[in-house]
């Protein structure tokens, strides 16, 4: 098992004195590998029966399952919108079980995911009960959580968390609460709402960084600092950052760093790095470039992965997918710029390890930073303060929290610091119903119906997520997407083609396209689409004699999607097709 390092240790201890440690500790630094040790010492002195691993991506519980998490107990178990093999536990019942947050939420707010439809139908009102038992008697890790917490004020999805995180510390359950790049004015604000909870809260994070992060919160935080002078030691780095103004003028640097060892591309959009990508295919090897991106088929997805960890050079064009779910050790980043907390989580997929670490020992770490042509999907003032940020401080160390004063760089925290955050103190009007919904006994259907009131699509996204079914398996696509392209993906032979999937069993039926582009573009937002499309394939599924609980996915049409990039269409918009 994973030796755990010495701020992974301090969490536990905090842990068995009843508190809520949250762990600021460096990509990289081994949080998540932890979980299974923490798992083992909870269990032995009786603190928990299981540990429930919350990571924010389906592809980072497929590494978390697969690489860690598999290995370490044959009782261990995912839950998510994919299909990993036989451990699948929707109601959180293995030992080890790492949920997306979406599934996480889902399950607590008394809606088990594995009987959504159903209960969406008022069929059944669910079994929550078995979730409720793992979760109260679970360690409960929340892994990543500046993406949870990290949001616009208003979020419903970031108030939905915050109001699980303190409906799970009121009851006293064991949590840990881990991030890499939160905003201290969050961390403070969490771990007060924390106190008020009546839990204690201590924020840990490396010794060197301690008494800045202690100034930046104020004496009402308290932060512990933990020596790791090892781990220290061996990521001081001389890093070398630069920005540009296009990729056309960083092509060829791209292709010269990719001879010494892999060099990740980050784009922000999937238009521009399949663009990128057919860009960099005409100057290396085929077998020494490979694509990433959110609307990748699952098999694709798999074979991707297991070549970006095989390769020893070449390139790797990804969108922000790769900040947090997929293993990178690249020798340099090339990356257009993005929030901070996005690009510190980009940088830090280099210099991570082995033979590529010792390269960046001698040579320093290599951060390229691309202005885009356009700010989406972030906010521009965002993507400014980035840009002026790097030209201000110019020398920077993207992985250590701390710097020497004589190396003259600036920690990316600083980076982190200075870019201020207004959002940790709104959460209205969505915390409060959320808290009075789990502090209460209401029927899930009531959560049902105030989604529905409040147009939301669901608990914790802003968008809903369709399956497509392809010859390379499925792809979660969003609804805004969706709506945009069905008519160029979509089988549309005899209406729109749904596959629908009951135990073992799957029978094909179709749609009216009348109907289908009712529900679609209603324009009474994603909630009443999603509502609607229910009704319809259950509709079609009971005129084909399937009643009950089933799951559907839609299918492409032939031709629809090619393998490695993705759906044509995307190629098209790119300007590959």
């Amino acid at each position: 098992m994973h030796s755990p390092r010495p701020l992974m240790e301090a969490a536990w201890r905090e842990v068995e004195a009843g508190h809520i440690p949250i762990i600021v500790a460096p990509t990289g630094y081994g949080k998540t590998r932890a979980s299974p040790w923490l798992y083992e010492e909870a269990r032995r002195r009786g603190l928990a029966s299981g540990l429930i691993h919350v990571a924010p991506l389906r592809s980072l519980v497929t590494k978390i399952y697969r690489d860690i998490f598999k290995p370490a107990s044959p009782r261990a178990g995912y839950q998510a919108h994919i299909d990993l093999g036989g451990d699948k536990s929707s109601y959180f019942l293995r030992e080890l079980v790492v949920t997306t947050v979406d599934s996480f939420l889902w399950n607590l707010y008394r809606l088990p995911v594995t009987e959504l439809m159903a209960m969406e139908k008022r069929v059944t009102m669910g079994h929550y009960y078995p979730v409720y038992t793992s979760v109260y008697t679970s360690l409960t890790v929340f892994d990543e959580a500046h993406v949870y917490l990290g949001g616009g004020g208003q979020d419903p999805g970031r108030a939905a968390f915050v109001a699980s995180l303190m409906h799970l510390a009121n009851l006293e359950a064991p949590l840990v609460v881990e991030t890499a790049t939160m905003h201290p004015s969050i961390l403070g604000w969490v771990s007060l709402m924390l106190e008020l909870q009546g839990r204690k809260a201590s924020i840990a994070t490396l010794d060197c960084y301690a008494s800045r992060l202690q100034d930046a919160l104020g004496p009402g935080a308290r932060v512990d600092g933990v020596s790791d002078g090892e781990w220290v030691r061996g990521y001081r780095l001389k890093w070398r950052t630069s920005i540009v103004d296009g990729w056309d003028s960083v092509l060829d640097d791209i292709v010269s760093d990719s001879s010494s060892g892999p060099v990740l591309v980050v784009a922000n959009t999937v238009k521009t790095a399949i663009s990128l990508y057919s860009s960099l295919k005409d100057r290396v090897e085929d077998e020494d470039i490979v694509l990433v991106h959110g609307r990748l088929a699952s098999r694709d997805r798999v074979a991707v992965e297991k070549r970006i960890g095989s390769m020893k050079r070449g390139v790797i064009v990804a969108t922000q997918v790769v900040e947090v779910g997929v293993d990178v050790n690249a020798v340099a980043v090339y990356s257009e710029a993005a929030p901070i907390e996005n690009l510190v989580q980009r940088a830090g997929r280099a210099c991570r390890r082995g033979k590529v670490l010792g390269q960046c020992r001698s040579k320093g770490g290599k951060l390229v930073v691309v202005r885009p042509r356009s700010h989406q999907p972030y906010e521009r003032r965002s993507i400014d303060y980035t840009i002026g940020a790097v030209e201000k401080y110019g020398v920077i160390d993207w992985r250590l929290p701390c710097t020497e004063p004589e190396s003259g760089a600036t920690p990316y925290t600083r980076l982190i610091e200075e870019a201020g955050d207004d959002t940790a103190y709104s959460l209205t009007p969505y915390a409060d119903l959320y808290e009075v919904y789990l502090n209460g006994d209401d029927r899930p259907s009531a959560m049902l119906d105030l989604l529905n009131d409040m147009g939301l699509c669901s608990i914790y996204r802003d968008s809903s997520m369709y399956p497509i079914h392809t010859t390379r398996g499925e792809v979660l696509v969003d609804l805004k997407w969706l709506n945009k392209n069905w008519a160029k993906i979509l089988d549309t032979s005899k209406g729109i083609r749904i596959t629908i999937m009951r135990q073992n069993s799957e029978i094909e039926v179709g749609i009216s396209e009348d109907d289908w582009k009712e529900a679609i573009n209603s324009g009474k937002g994603c909630r009443h689409t999603y509502t609607a499309l229910n009704k319809l394939v259950s509709r079609a599924a009971k005129d084909a004699g399937i009643e009950g609980v089933f799951s559907w996915v839609l299918k492409a049409r032939e031709g629809a999607y090619h393998r490695g990039l993705g759906f044509t269409v995307d190629l098209e918009e790119a300007g590959v097709l």
